[in-house]
């Protein structure tokens, strides 16, 4: 795996992704614009094309709502370790974890931070069921779609608030 850390004038103090050697998987994504403050995670689906050099859609959001909610680093992880701008790619990839996904979630777990759930409806129940034992405490989400899933920042209001995913 290659750790790619990046300085990002006028925006962050520190941008970093851990992506595999061939670029397939990105494991963690994170930016940090305050080390006095404390840390936050998110754990989403599947990571696009945002790196330690690049923001997406979702990164800008997650970034705002941690900033909002008085914390100084984001870190982003997923589901599925794939990288891919088409979610509907997982399936026919045959749903990629990544090699190292599951180890990260568990330090992420064992670190004791506050965790943001916002995988969206694509999520299979199964892969739903095994990061859930991987963490193995209460998360919390944005907000709950129909099917019970949590929502996905990325066509959500800026303002919202936390709350416990029952899961």
């Amino acid at each position: 795996m290659r750790r790619l850390i990046a300085e990002m004038p006028n925006t962050y103090i520190r941008s970093l992704a851990d992506i595999s050697e061939d670029g397939r998987y990105r494991y963690e994504l994170s930016r940090t614009w305050d080390d006095a403050l404390p840390s936050i995670a998110f754990i989403l689906l599947n990571p696009s094309t945002a790196d330690a050099y690049t923001d997406d859609r979702t990164v800008e959001h997650c970034v705002a709502y941690a900033r909002r909610w008085g914390y100084g680093t984001v870190s982003m992880y997923n589901l599925y370790a794939y990288r891919t701008t088409y979610p509907k790619e997982l399936e026919a990839q045959g749903f990629p974890i990544g090699p190292q996904n599951d180890e990260i979630l568990k330090s992420v777990a064992a670190s004791g931070i506050r965790i943001i759930v916002a995988w969206g409806n694509n999520a299979p129940a199964e892969r739903i069921n095994a990061v859930m034992a991987i963490i193995g405490r209460p998360v919390e989400c944005l907000g709950i779609n129909k099917n019970g899933s949590p929502k996905h920042p990325s066509r959500l209001s800026y303002n919202l608030q936390p709350q416990a995913w029952p899961y």
